[in-house]
């Protein structure tokens, strides 16, 4: 009997995974172009799960740095009950939150577990950007040791190999920048366009999209 139960329990938490995953690309949209009100209405209404309502709630108050109205949904999350796509979010929204009240050393370790929880759900292209948090969280604290470039190429790598058109304007622009910071020719970025921009990765944090099984 239990073992029934806890199939049925898995395919439950299985199938909730995979319709958010659905929606999410419309809510992606609605925070991408900060129709914050419009995002708020599409979560109460789109989700029949109080939980899923507070875990994407958490997320919009996170993603526009209201640091008090997300917490308060935050805690309000039931984790035991949260499938493995939606546990990736929870940990990358709180990496997100933690990096808003300047905590970077503490988004760090939360990036890690999102990024080998989307690889468990099969969500590459998520998994992928955390390769560019884990660029970005390096770049703003200088007393890290891991090689940060490591991570943005790799972005870069994995978004062209599949195809992420987003991604790759993302990882591309952050070389312009680079160049510009250095005051280097925009032109020079044309060599990361060849397969000889892409060298093997050095030092890896996790998963398999930054090179290390899990």
């Amino acid at each position: 009997m239990k073992t029934v139960f806890g199939w049925m329990l898995w395919c439950f938490l299985g199938l909730s995974g995979l319709l958010l995953q659905a929606q999410t690309p419309i809510l992606d949209s609605l925070l991408k172009n900060y129709e914050f009100a419009n995002a708020k209405a599409y979560i109460l209404q789109q989700e029949n799960s109080q939980n899923n309502q507070y875990l994407q709630l958490f997320r919009l108050f996170a993603e526009k740095k209201e640091l008090d109205s997300a917490y308060h949904y935050f805690y309000q999350i039931d984790t035991l009950s949260l499938a493995t796509f939606q546990r990736a979010q929870y940990y990358f929204y709180e990496g997100q939150l933690k990096e808003s009240a300047n905590e970077e050393d503490l988004a760090f370790p939360l990036y890690q577990k999102a990024q080998q929880l989307f690889e468990k759900a099969g969500a590459d292209k998520e998994a992928n950007q955390l390769n560019y948090e884990f660029y970005s969280t390096i770049n703003s604290q200088k007393q890290y040791e891991y090689p940060k470039q490591t991570y943005l190429v790799r972005f870069i790598a994995h978004a062209k190999a599949n195809g992420y058109a987003d991604q790759l304007a993302t990882g591309y622009m952050e070389m312009v920048l680079q160049h510009l910071n250095r005051k280097d020719s925009v032109f020079g970025l044309v060599k990361y366009s060849t397969p000889l921009a892409f060298p093997a990765p050095t030092k890896l944090i996790s998963g398999s999209i930054s090179g290390k099984s899990v």
